[in-house]
């Protein structure tokens, strides 16, 4: 496996500021894919506390406490995420839900390399009250 698709996409999340104004992030994250950028930028940043808010409810939906969340990277010296395929969104009761796959490679302090792939799915409040962004709902990755 090579690691050279990921250097390009690497620079581009790591030149993104790891925090924005609310209207900023709203136009940021106006696609249902922006938010696993978003999430993977913050988490390049070490800016766990960012990455634990994108998931919905506050966090709650990593099903982890934040401590948890915060110590499941402490040995990553870097993750990098691709968008592998389409995104589906599907409309349910007030919700929109869409459907991410991709390719995640994670380099461990040590210099291992780990490889997932799979999807998020990600939320949005459908119902037009004030800005609504997109949420990590939850994962499935192998």
């Amino acid at each position: 496996m090579t690691s050279r698709p990921y250097t390009a996409l690497a620079a581009l999340l790591f030149l993104a500021p790891a925090s924005l104004s609310s209207s900023a992030e709203a136009q940021v994250m106006n696609r249902p894919q922006d938010v696993i950028i978003r999430y993977y930028n913050a988490l390049g940043h070490k800016d766990y506390a960012a990455a634990y808010a994108l998931w919905d409810r506050n966090g709650q939906n990593s099903g982890k406490s934040y401590a948890a969340f915060k110590n499941g990277f402490a040995q990553t010296y870097a993750t990098y995420v691709a968008i592998t395929g389409p995104v589906r969104v599907e409309g349910a009761a007030g919700s929109l839900y869409a459907t991410v796959p991709v390719k995640v490679t994670a380099q461990l302090k040590t210099g291992q390399q780990q490889a997932f792939s799979g999807t998020y799915v990600v939320r949005k409040n459908n119902t037009g009250a004030g800005v609504q962004m997109w949420r990590i709902d939850r994962a499935a990755l192998r």
